[in-house]
């Protein structure tokens, strides 16, 4: 009788064990300083920065390396009942990760007709697994 309980027990463990193993999902965030932020979950990158596309400035970036794509690229002015030049904004980016990579994908706020090496810049590094989760993001200046 004894034995069967430590089967049944030995059972139920190895199952849990399977589902959770089976239910994983990876997540993080990093700050990019500059109020903006990037976050994972599983195969996607978040990417939040702190804009203001009315004085001419815009965010762009630039994929150095890696399997990814950018699936979404939206700048969302602050809401408020007066539109206002001049108020900021947000410009948010979600890319999907493919495979197993290495990446890298660097931002540059400036505006589109002037050259200065003193444009805003950040980026983040990335790594993936096989199946395009991401298993780490680091934050770079």
């Amino acid at each position: 009788m004894k034995k069967r309980y430590i089967v049944f027990a030995l059972v139920a463990v190895c199952a849990l064990c399977a589902l959770c193993a089976c239910s994983t999902s990876t997540s993080g965030s990093a700050n990019l300083g500059n109020d903006g932020t990037a976050e994972y979950k599983n195969d996607t990158i978040t990417i939040t920065l702190a804009g203001n596309e009315t004085t001419g400035y815009a965010w762009t970036y630039s994929i150095d390396k890696g399997s990814v794509e950018c699936t979404t690229d939206e700048y969302k002015a602050e809401s408020s009942s007066v539109a206002t030049t001049g108020a900021p904004g947000t410009q948010t980016y979600v890319f999907k990760v493919s495979g197993a990579t290495e990446g890298k994908i660097t931002f540059t706020y400036a505006r589109s007709w002037e050259t200065n090496d003193d444009d805003t810049t950040c980026s983040i590094e990335f790594s993936s697994d096989s199946s395009g989760k991401v298993t780490s993001l680091t934050a770079i200046s």
